[in-house]
C-alpha cells in the first residue's frame, strides 16, 4: 500500500519555512535557476560591463545555484551524523541573508562588496557544520567542511577575475571542484538507496566497497591536473578515460531498480551526465568534434549539478508512504524538460534551451510547495 504514513511517521519538533535550511533554500535554487538564465540570456545589465562577464553567469551557476543547494543539504543532511535536529531558524535566516546579498552584491555592488560577501555563505556552512559536529554525538564530516571553505575562498577568485581585479579565472577549475562534490554525495547515495530499493524486494543489492569513491575523486582530480598542466590532445585522452571509469562505476550499481522508481531514476540520470560530459569533452579535444566547446562544458555541468541538484530536492519533498517516497506530481516532467535543455544547449539550440530550463524549474517550484508545510520530517531525504 501506498497510503500516506500520518503518526507512525517520524518528525523533527521543528516545521515552517526556517523549520530545516531546505526547505528554503531549494526554493531558492529554482528561483535563481530561472531568473539568473533568464537574465543572462534575455536580459541586459551590469553583469554585461564586468571585465569578464562570462565569469558571473558560470559563478552564478556554480555558486549561486550550487551554493544554495550545498545549503540546502549539508545543514539539514548533518542530523544523520549528529543525531540533532537540522539546523533551523535564525541559523537558516543567516544562510538565507549572506547567499541574497552575495547575488546582489556580485551583480550591482562594488568590486571590494562583492569579493567581501562572496564566500561568506560557503563559510557560514563550514561554521555551522562545525557547531553541529560539537554540539553532536559524532564529528561532522571534515571533508565537507574543507570543501565549504575551498569553495568560499574559490568563489572569491572569480569575483575577483570577473571584476578585472586580478586575472581571469578558468570555469574549468571550479567545474572540477564542484564535480567533486557532485561525486562524493550522488556517488555514495545513488548505489546506497539502489542497494536499499532491491533489499526491499528480498534481493541482495551490489554494495560498492569504501575505496571505490575515493579512486573516483583520486581520478577525478588526476584528470583535472592533466587538463590544467598539459595540452588538449593528453588532457582529452585523459577526460575520456575519466568517463570509462564513471561509466564502469555506474555498471556495477543495482541500475534496474531505478526503472521501477521515480526518485532514483533521477539519480542516476543526472549522475549519468558526468561520464557523458567527460567523454564529450574528451571527443572534442582528442578528435576535434564539430561541437561547442562551451556546450559540451554545459553539458557536463547543466546536466550533472542540475540534474544531481532536483534529484536530491526531489527526495526531502517527497510524500511519504507506507512503500516509501512516492515522488510529487509534475516533478518528473520538471526533470525531463531539464534533460531535454541540456542536449539542446550542446547543439547550440540557446532559447529553447534557456525556456526549457526556466520552464522545468518553474514546474519544480511549484512542485515544490506543499514541502514547506508542517513539522520537518526525520529522515528528510530517505
Amino acid at each position: 500500500m501506498n497510503a500516506p504514513l500520518a503518526e507512525r511517521d517520524h518528525f523533527w519538533p521543528q516545521g515552517g519555512l526556517l523549520g530545516a535550511s531546505y526547505r528554503v533554500m531549494y526554493p531558492l535554487v529554482a528561483i535563481w535557476a530561472i531568473v539568473g538564465v533568464s537574465l543572462w540570456q534575455w536580459l541586459d545589465g551590469p553583469w554585461n560591463s564586468l571585465q569578464y562577464p562570462v565569469l558571473w553567469h558560470v559563478h552564478e551557476m556554480l555558486f549561486g545555484i550550487g551554493g544554495a543547494a550545498l545549503a540546502g543539504y549539508l545543514p539539514t543532511a548533518c542530523s544523520s551524523w549528529t543525531g540533532r535536529p537540522p539546523v533551523s531558524g535564525w541559523k537558516v535566516l543567516v544562510l538565507v541573508l549572506l547567499w541574497v546579498a552575495a547575488r546582489l552584491s556580485i551583480a550591482w555592488g562594488s568590486d571590494y562588496l562583492a569579493m567581501a560577501l562572496a564566500p561568506l555563505m560557503l563559510w557560514w556552512i563550514a561554521a555551522l557544520l562545525i557547531w553541529e559536529g560539537r554540539a553532536g554525538k559524532n564529528d561532522v564530516r571534515p571533508v565537507f567542511v574543507l570543501f565549504t571553505l575551498v569553495a568560499g575562498v574559490v568563489s572569491l577568485i572569480y569575483v575577483a577575475g570577473m571584476r578585472g581585479v586580478t586575472g581571469f579565472a578558468h570555469p574549468a577549475g571550479a567545474a572540477f571542484l564542484f564535480l567533486g562534490l557532485l561525486t562524493a554525495v550522488g556517488g555514495k547515495m545513488t548505489p546506497a538507496f539502489l542497494q536499499r530499493a532491491a533489499e526491499r524486494e528480498g534481493k541482495t543489492g551490489k554494495k560498492e566497497p569504501a575505496w571505490v569513491d575515493y579512486a573516483n575523486l583520486i581520478a577525478l582530480g588526476t584528470a583535472g591536473v592533466i587538463w590544467g598542466t598539459t595540452g588538449d590532445a593528453l588532457s582529452g585522452v585523459g577526460l575520456v578515460v575519466l568517463a570509462v571509469i564513471y561509466t564502469l562505476r555506474m555498471a556495477s550499481w543495482s541500475l534496474s531498480y531505478a526503472f521501477k522508481d521515480a526518485l532514483l531514476a533521477m539519480l542516476v540520470l543526472g549522475f549519468a551526465w558526468i561520464p557523458i560530459g567527460f567523454a564529450m569533452w574528451g571527443a572534442v579535444l582528442v578528435l576535434l568534434m564539430d561541437l561547442d566547446t562551451a556546450g559540451v562544458f554545459h553539458a557536463l555541468i547543466m546536466g550533472s549539478m542540475s540534474g544531481l541538484i532536483m534529484a536530491v530536492s526531489a527526495r526531502s519533498s517527497a510524500i511519504r508512504t507506507d512503500g516509501g517516497l512516492k515522488i510529487r506530481r509534475g516533478v518528473f516532467l520538471a526533470f525531463s524538460l531539464i534533460w531535454v535543455s541540456v542536449w539542446l544547449r550542446v547543439f547550440g539550440y540557446f532559447p529553447q534551451s534557456a525556456m526549457l530550463w526556466c520552464f522545468g524549474w518553474a514546474i519544480f517550484l511549484i512542485a515544490f510547495l506543499p514541502a514547506l508545510r508542517g513539522q520537518v520530517p526525520r529522515p528528510v531525504f530517505s
